[in-house]
């Protein structure tokens, strides 16, 4: 079968890989003219999604990671603003840095096959197949084109046009520091710390550094606060250091002066000290509008999504790599020899649509949780925090202090 891929990133390239394995005829579209290595920085996901990658040879043992085995809840304590310890919650993640994922997932797409520069302008889908519209020109047709093109997937607007992106109120500010660069452990022996506030959250922790070291001392301290941004003011975050308004996210390293000031003012209070510290020695940082959106349909005709074309979570549900590759590798076993693509995909379609409805709701209670109903921790009894941390972690290990 003849297949198209639109966006060659995490999910476009895990699902080209597969397919072209399993002897489809994939060509992958990719609209960036250059390399996709700069984007992202940490990203974690359960370490079962790592293990079922490494199973079905999308990746190998040379890609670096980083274990995360807890998570440390910590506030700004009251009076003192030294870091108070809520408790940790015991977990099986695997921290990555993005690049070298991506550069992992890429080398299973041949070149011949991954066409950069490539935007598409149009799609024409139908029963029989569909055409591809590029907008510098010409058309190419296919049995089946697969949208990984991105919380704005055009895909997306054809198979369920009322499934638009919907702003949460929020945005994540990230930031990178060499380990190098910062001396004593600030993570203090833990894996990752998670930040609590009045307002929002935030996580730090490390992950492989530039040249893939995993070693301590040459890895990168990967943070990132959420920040509560009304609707009406998202666009005068979004402008980067050139004075450019941009659609969506700040890129690393190009946040504006004022915007970064900004946030820094409002983090000031909320963190301890050591930890704010941190973020006013990054230079490097970035924003993400956090969104979610929640599609009917994950196919119709010969088209069909994955990755954030399809469901898109806030990040903290830490499914963005998960819900990628489960797409990729579910959509390879349903046309594994299937005898009727279109009833191939119909049930597939259903599949995925079962998982988004579950992670959804969840997703929307951890939203509540951690960021617009989070309570002040920092003055809050013990007894009452050791109840507010275990509620939040039903089903999870959780060492408490004292215990």
């Amino acid at each position: 079968m003849r297949v198209g891929i639109i966006g060659g990133s995490i999910a476009g390239c895990a699902t080209a890989a597969l397919l072209h394995r399993a002897g489809h005829d994939v060509i992958v579209f990719e609209r960036s003219e250059s390399g996709l290595v700069s984007r992202g920085a940490g990203i974690g996901t359960p370490a079962a999604v790592w293990q079922d990658m490494l199973a079905r040879g999308l990746i190998d043992e040379t890609l670096p990671t980083v274990k995360v085995d807890s998570i440390r809840y910590v506030t700004r304590g009251s009076g003192t603003g030294r870091p108070r310890w809520l408790g940790d919650i015991q977990v099986s993640l695997k921290a990555f840095n993005w690049a070298h994922l991506y550069q992992c997932l890429r080398r299973g797409v041949p070149d011949d096959l991954y066409r950069g520069a490539s935007a598409v302008e149009r799609i024409e889908a139908g029963p029989g197949g569909t055409r591809l519209h590029l907008l510098r020109g010409g058309s190419a047709d296919f049995d089946l084109v697969v949208c990984a093109d991105g919380y704005r997937s055009l895909g997306r607007g054809l198979i369920d046009p009322g499934a638009v992106p919907r702003y949460r109120g929020m945005v994540m500010w990230r930031g990178l520091l060499p380990e190098s660069d910062i001396g004593a452990d600030p993570l203090g022996g833990c894996d990752l710390v998670r930040s609590v506030y009045q307002g929002g959250h935030g996580l730090m922790y490390y992950i492989p550094g530039t040249g893939q070291s995993t070693e301590p001392g040459k890895r990168l301290l990967m943070w990132g606060y959420y920040l509560q941004v009304p609707e009406g003011a998202l666009a005068s975050v979004l402008v980067d250091d050139h004075e450019r308004q941009q659609s969506g996210s700040v890129p690393f390293g190009k946040v504006h002066p004022q915007v970064k000031a900004g946030f820094e003012s409002r983090l000031a209070d909320l963190l301890p000290p050591a930890l704010f510290e941190l973020v006013q020695r990054s230079g490097n940082s970035a924003i993400q509008a956090v969104y979610s959106v929640a599609p009917r349909s994950y196919a119709r005709d010969r088209l069909c999504l994955a990755g954030d074309a399809g469901a898109v979570f806030p990040p903290f549900t830490a499914s963005g790599v998960l819900k990628a590759m489960a797409n990729a590798t579910s959509l390879a076993d349903a046309l594994a020899g299937a005898p009727a693509v279109d009833d191939a995909l119909r049930r597939w379609s259903e599949a995925q649509l079962q998982v988004a409805a579950e992670v959804m709701p969840m997703a929307e209670r951890t939203e509540q949780g951690l960021v617009f109903d989070m309570p002040d921790l920092t003055t809050m009894p013990a007894a009452a925090a050791n109840d507010w941390i275990s509620s939040a972690h039903p089903g999870f290990a959780v060492t408490l202090p004292g215990t």
